[in-house]
């Protein structure tokens, strides 16, 4: 942000990325402290969220394609895990698109 936010507010440049996967809000929070240091008063930021999918791959124990195996065998701790969003979960505990 600090490489292209002056130049962006400057020429009237919107901005719109894909992170903060594992913490969107912070990082939005994040762009909010530095537009601050960069002295911009006039900024919009927003957080798009409903997109964690983690709790239920954990709770189902669902198989990860990139090793074709079920979460508890993969010997790593999920950190994040996204869908489509928003995602909302069913009764049945699957992740689904609502469109």
């Amino acid at each position: 942000m600090y490489a292209v936010l002056p130049t962006c507010l400057e020429k009237g440049i919107k901005i719109i990325t894909n992170m903060g996967s594992a913490n969107p809000t912070a990082a939005g929070q994040r762009v909010l402290e530095i537009a601050k240091e960069l002295g911009a008063t006039q900024l919009k930021i927003a957080v798009v969220t409903g997109d964690d999918v983690r709790d239920v791959l954990i709770q189902q124990d669902a198989r990860l394609d990139e090793i074709g195996q079920p979460v508890s065998t993969c010997g790593k701790e999920i950190l994040c895990a996204n869908g489509p969003f928003p995602v909302e979960t069913q009764q049945n505990g699957r992740a689904l698109c609502r469109l």
